[in-house]
């Protein structure tokens, strides 16, 4: 007979994509208070947090005192430790993992560009004949663009619509990556979560278009990613989902017993749910841009350039048990701006 134990941390039903709802400034409060409490109390926990300190598992200078504590209270959880998590292996490729993410999506932003450029192209060949039958295009003066004004107007009104009508379940770019394996598409599928694969869809096939109303719209040439740092470390089992009302109506007295005590957060085979992974990486990023337009009929043999320098936190998730025998597989299911250090 299995002893029902109940699940303490109870997974939102809309996590946004993510396997775990993402960390806020309470749970970094209440990590780092625990982690008071437990170094204050022994000894062995405190030469603990001082050997992942030394390691540099994790980094206290980058962090400061809240976030350490608080790292350090999240990766004493039995969960990792049950299912064999190693922060250092994982720190290990974590840079060659983001290098090869951002040179394949900065690519992937040419390509885009380049798409929406010939469309932009075949959009000003339809408007010469509007041009010369149009009596207010003499006094609608283009830019560096090519476009009147009132053009842009209907360009981004095209965009707009395009964007409405957007099927991101059934994308272009999913298409490519399954006709062509070897595609930038496909390459960047298999290394980030299929939410954001279709997040990084709709945000190219909005912003692309636009950026064709610059004159000389900036594009990726390389990039560097350094000074890798452990931000976060979460895990957590995820209880499965109640049935609806609806549904409850249909179930057996057993069935609707279970459905019960999901609703408790109580669970007879606790050991046997799967188990999931977020890790926070803060990095630095060094990445230089084209300013040149390849379309332009004058080149300037120096090329104009851009870099700069950006700070970002990649977030990977991956299960660390899957009652299906899934193998561990880490997938990137976020890049976004460093919030706790504002």
């Amino acid at each position: 007979m299995h002893v029902s134990k109940r699940v303490l941390s109870q997974i939102a039903s809309n996590n946004h994509g993510f396997l775990i709802s993402p960390r806020s400034s309470f749970h970094i409060l209440g990590s780092a208070v625990n982690a008071s409490f437990t170094l204050l109390s022994s000894t062995t926990k405190r030469d603990e947090c001082l050997n992942m300190l030394n390691n540099g598992i994790i980094n206290a200078p980058v962090l400061g005192i809240p976030m350490t504590l608080a790292l350090y209270n999240d990766l004493s959880s039995p969960l990792f430790n049950k299912h064999k998590f190693d922060s250092e292996e994982f720190m290990e490729g974590v840079k060659y993992a983001l290098d090869h993410y951002h040179s394949v999506e900065g690519q992937l932003q040419n390509q885009t560009l380049d798409s929406s450029m010939k469309e932009l192209e075949t959009y000003k060949a339809q408007q010469k004949d509007t041009d010369s039958t149009d009596d207010t295009s003499a006094i609608d003066i283009k830019d560096g663009t090519g476009l009147t004004m009132a053009q842009k107007q209907e360009w981004m009104q095209k965009v707009q619509e395009q964007v409405e009508t957007l099927d991101i379940n059934n994308s272009e770019w999913k298409k490519e990556a399954e006709d062509k394996p070897d595609s930038l598409v496909a390459q960047l599928m298999k290394m980030v979560a299929p939410t954001y694969f279709q997040h990084l869809y709709a945000s190219y096939v909005a912003s692309a278009p636009l950026l064709m109303l610059d004159p000389n719209p900036a594009r990726y040439i390389k990039s560097q990613v350094s000074n890798v740092a452990l931000l976060s470390a979460r895990a957590e089992i995820i209880p499965p989902t109640p049935v609806s009302r609806e549904e409850e109506e249909k179930l057996n007295e057993h069935d609707k017993q279970k459905n019960d005590d999901i609703l408790n957060n109580i669970y007879s085979d606790i050991e046997d749910l799967p188990v999931a992974a977020q890790i926070e990486v803060l990095y630095d990023m060094d990445i230089e841009r084209s300013l040149q337009n390849e379309n332009d009929v004058e080149v300037n043999d120096d090329e104009k350039t851009i870099k700069g320098g950006v700070v970002q936190v990649a977030v990977f998730e991956a299960w660390l048990h899957n009652p299906d025998g899934t193998p561990l597989r880490w997938e990137l299911a976020s890049v976004r701006n460093p919030w706790e250090f504002r």
